[in-house]
């Protein structure tokens, strides 16, 4: 996983432990989600990439924990982060 639960929760600004279990279960699911969008393992992007994603994951979490449901539509930030991540990957194929 490219975020830790301790990395989420402090980013969620949550002090207890109580939701690690469900943090768990978002963080893989917004990491599938975005290896869903961009095609590629999130083990494999560049490390400019990586930074871009870690912050998209943590976006997604924070959405779906306060939301507490799937989006239904994506934000503008999380299409702006996955055409980011979309540009690095062509950037660096052409190498």
């Amino acid at each position: 996983m490219l975020v830790s639960v301790d990395e989420a929760r402090n980013y969620l600004a949550i002090d207890h432990e109580e939701d690690n279990l469900l943090i768990t279960a978002l963080i893989e699911a917004a990491e599938a989600y975005l290896e869903s969008q961009i095609g590629i393992s999130t083990d494999l992007l560049p490390n400019r990439a990586k930074s871009v994603a870690k912050v998209l994951i943590l976006q997604l979490v924070s959405t779906w924990y306060d939301e507490r449901s799937i989006m239904s539509e994506y934000g503008e930030a999380t299409k702006r982060l996955l055409y980011a991540i979309s540009a690095i990957l062509k950037a660096e194929d052409k190498k």
